[in-house]
């Protein structure tokens, strides 16, 4: 029975920046979108406020755990699971993993400095790893 090692490589600070623009920019589009849709209503509904607040905050989350964000996507990185880079995240640490980026904005990315894996503090803290896409096929 024959083993086949996976190579895993992991994208550079410039590529991750890079995609987590794209998909500010995405996340900054559905605001104005929802915004316009919101004033075109003399009295919009607060559960449609709720609804589009949802939309907002885990369009991240959500992407990573069952697809991939746009920017991911254009970019062909993936985050994966740090034990099994090969599997997705569940859904749960996809929020942490958010929650902290959002907490610690850029500052999140000083430690991919440090660790040849290239693991920023929010994926540490999840226990997640960003790859490049050819390292989950």
């Amino acid at each position: 029975m024959q083993t086949q090692e996976i190579i895993v490589e992991y994208p550079s600070l410039l590529r991750r920046i890079q995609s987590s623009v794209i998909d500010i920019l995405v996340v900054m589009l559905f605001m104005v979108i929802c915004t316009q849709i919101a004033d075109s209503f003399e009295n919009f509904p607060v559960w449609l406020r709720v609804v589009f607040m949802f939309a907002i905050v885990l369009y991240e989350p959500v992407c990573i755990t069952y697809f991939n964000t746009l920017g991911q996507y254009l970019l062909g990185i993936r985050v994966r699971d740090n034990d099994y880079p090969s599997e997705r995240i569940p859904l749960f640490k996809s929020i942490i993993r958010f929650a902290l980026k959002t907490f610690l904005g850029w500052f999140a990315f000083i430690s991919v400095y440090n660790n040849k894996r290239r693991r920023a503090l929010h994926d540490m803290a999840a226990g997640s790893i960003v790859v490049s896409r050819k390292s989950t096929q």
